[in-house]
């Protein structure tokens, strides 16, 4: 593997582009000397994160342009997806949710194993699970099926499964979990059959394969661009095509014997490493509102040498983003937060988990926190349920204490004999109303326990009727440009991607849930997911603390290096 060593002194991502053109351009097929090629076409080029990748080939673009040379780009993908264009894919890949429930299965199948007596190794799963969760507890099971995933995905990292580190542990003194070990091994060969019969590959398993069995193989030069932590998996397979691969090393080529032969970072060179950072430019304040104000006198003091578009805020405390982002709009400067809103935080997201709330048990305060979500809101005026209904609802709960909605349907229609509280009735008939119409939207949601997939249409029916922001024909007026509308349509989606691929989950792992337990599981598929905001020209981009390297701004402002944040 060659290691080029680029200096520091200029942005990353320049750097890189400049390599690419130096190394890969060609005069035109036609002898132009002037219009030349740029050929990436048979290049993977891995990088550290899929904005340094986009920012990357805006770069390439810009300078091809520039160059009047005409650009053949590259494959660009992140260090995760890099391992898979290294061996053929025999099999399908097991999708994250299927993973976590062969691991529930293989938990199951040796408890049961165990209860009978027959598992040969007298109960040793009890030491590891002593108190195993009730069968039906589902969302307990996948937890348990996520950290053993977790787990495996850890040890295949280095190369390593559960076999391996209880084989390790019986040469090491004073070592007390080779029982453990050895019954996670067991765990772990029963998952990987479960995926073997059901046609399925695990990940992990099948790099580890490709490894040991020396299938490794590349027709395209691979560069590295600044990859500087690589586990040792990773570093195997880059091994076995070595004679393609160019690690790309931003510093000086004075300080290589601080990197590995990967082009990795070796911690211990760097401990007592200077960093050369004058003290003028450091501020200590004390709250997030210093914070924020600390950014707006560092942008103010610049006295407009530089546009919006030419300075980045480095955040590594996520919390600060709310204030950086209301003292900034205070002082009219527009930003950005380029990492995006999380999909938890969008409103299709929460009204789902409103209404799985609302149909477990139907309870009168999950009621009246579903129809207080806004969209609930507008979608009830569009059905012509209009006024205060919701002093109605709680008046309604004040004069009558309800558990569960269910158990109130007789007071809706209940009439003062005496016409005294007409008002009551008013209120009631209004409750009332909100009540059935609320049925009927989350109706396709009820019935019994069935597969995950069969939910797929009831799901995708709810978003539709209280998103779809359609006319009397249901013709959709979302706008994808709007950013409203955009975090709207996006969560949808993703939501929608859920369900495609739990539509084919294997039968014989395929849980049957109730409705609510249905939209549960689709939720913590989407959970950690982020919606992107739209690239807008003129402002300020706020960036996450592992971006902050690759950003080729001309003036970067950093925030919360507190210990604990960085690094943390």
């Amino acid at each position: 593997m060659e290691r080029c060593f680029l200096d520091w002194r200029r942005p990353a991502l320049a750097l890189a582009v400049d390599y690419l053109v130096e190394n890969f351009s060609a005069p035109s097929p036609g002898g132009d000397a002037k219009k030349g090629v740029l050929s990436l076409g048979g290049v993977i080029v891995a990088v550290p994160g899929g904005r340094a990748g986009r920012r990357l080939l805006e770069l390439l673009i810009q300078r091809c342009k520039a160059d009047e040379v005409v650009l053949e780009p590259p494959e660009i993908v992140t260090l995760g997806g890099l391992p898979e264009l290294f061996y053929e894919a025999k099999r399908p890949f097991a999708e994250d949710l299927v993973q976590q429930l062969a691991w529930v299965d293989a938990l199951k199948k040796l408890i049961s194993a165990a209860a009978n007596g027959n598992d040969g190794n007298g109960g040793r799963l009890r030491g590891l699970l002593p108190n195993p969760p009730a069968d039906d507890d589902l969302g307990t099971w996948l937890a348990l099926g996520t950290m053993f995933g977790k787990l495996h995905r850890e040890l295949a990292a280095d190369a390593l499964d559960c076999n391996a580190v209880a084989n390790c542990g019986e040469r090491i003194e004073g070592f007390t979990e080779v029982a453990r070990w050895k019954t996670l091994a067991e765990v772990q060969e029963t998952y990987l059959r479960t995926l073997d019969e059901l046609g399925l590959w695990d990940r992990q398993t099948a790099r580890l394969f490709a490894i040991r069995e020396g299938e490794c193989r590349s027709d395209m030069d691979v560069v590295l661009v600044g990859l500087v932590d690589m586990n040792k998996a990773q570093r195997s397979m880059l091994d076995q095509v070595g004679e393609r691969v160019r690690a790309l090393v931003f510093a000086p080529p004075e300080m290589a014997d601080r990197f590995d032969e990967h082009g990795c970072l070796k911690p211990e060179a760097w401990l007592d490493a200077h960093i050369d950072l004058p003290s003028e430019q450091i501020e200590v304040v004390d709250s997030p509102a210093d914070q924020a104000a600390a950014v707006a006198r560092a942008i103010a003091a610049l006295n407009g040498r530089f546009s919006a578009e030419d300075i980045s805020v480095g955040v590594p405390d996520v919390r600060l983003v709310p204030h950086i982002e209301r003292q900034l709009r205070q002082c009219d400067v527009p930003s950005r937060y380029g990492v995006g809103r999380a999909v938890s935080l969008s409103a299709p997201y929460r009204f789902l988990a409103d209404v799985a709330e609302y149909v477990s048990d139907r309870r009168f305060d999950a009621f009246a926190k579903l129809v207080r979500h806004p969209s609930v809101g507008g979608w009830l005026c569009q059905r012509g349920i209009d006024g205060d209904w919701i002093t109605a609802i709680d008046r309604f709960y004040e004069e009558r204490l309800p558990y569960r909605m269910e158990d109130s349907k007789g007071f809706f229609t209940e009439v003062n004999e005496e016409n005294e509280d007409r008002k009551g009735n008013d209120r009631n008939e209004k409750v009332a109303a909100v009540y059935r119409a609320i049925e009927d939207l989350v109706g396709a949601l009820d019935g019994p326990a069935r597969p995950l997939g069969d939910w797929g249409e009831g799901i995708v029916e709810l978003l539709v009727s209280v998103f779809s922001g359609g006319d009397s024909e249901g013709k959709v007026r979302l706008d994808r440009s709007d950013p409203i509308d955009r975090q709207v349509l996006v969560a949808c989606e993703k939501i929608h991607e859920v369900l495609r691929r739990n539509l084919g989950l294997p039968e014989r792992l395929a849980p049957k849930v109730s409705g609510a337990e249905a939209v549960g599981l689709v939720l913590r598929e989407v959970e950690n997911e982020a919606i992107s905001p739209l690239p807008e020209r003129g402002t300020v981009e706020l960036l996450g603390w592992l971006e902050l390297p690759w950003d080729d701004a001309a003036v970067m402002i950093v925030t919360g290096m507190n210990e604990g944040i960085v690094p943390s």
